[in-house]
């Protein structure tokens, strides 16, 4: 069930709490979850280059990625050397803006929330993993499908 369903689900518990009692609850208690790992990702275009590489939003095997891409020297070039945000060196935050979408998935313990946009007229499509870690949303990877890369990939 994906999170722009949502009204979807609210009916779905109710019909399923009329016919079969709470047992509909659960499977819609996690949809309702996934409005923070929506946020969480949301957060990335809402401020671009603000905290992109803040270690502290990340788990492994994106923290990894990020940790090598902080640690260089300084004045030397990143093994980052683009923003995985956008998949590109640059972006126009209006068209992003105007052109984002975001739907969200849970697979098992974790979130997949798709970010669709254009970027300069081409089309965009990112798939963010997320986690939970000490009560927050955390990025564990995420994977361009145009672009063919995953952060966690890059900079080994």
């Amino acid at each position: 069930m994906s999170f722009r369903t949502r009204r979807g689900c609210v009916n779905l518990v109710l019909v399923g709490w009329l016919a079969l009692g709470s047992s509909a609850l659960p499977a819609c208690a996690a949809d309702t979850s996934l409005k923070g790992a929506v946020e969480t990702v949301r957060s990335f275009y809402i401020h671009p280059d603000a905290d992109e590489r803040d270690a502290s939003r990340f788990v492994d095997p994106a923290l990894e990625t990020i940790k090598r891409a902080n640690s260089g020297p300084a004045g030397e070039e990143s093994c980052l050397d683009f923003s995985f945000v956008f998949d590109g060196q640059d972006f126009d935050a209006e068209e992003v803006a105007k052109t984002l979408t975001l739907d969200a998935k849970a697979d098992g313990g974790k979130a997949i929330v798709t970010a669709d946009f254009k970027n300069f007229g081409q089309d965009e499509n990112l798939v963010w993993t997320l986690v939970q870690k000490d009560g927050a949303w955390k990025v564990a990877d995420v994977e361009s499908v145009i672009g063919e890369w995953t952060l966690g990939g890059l900079c080994r």
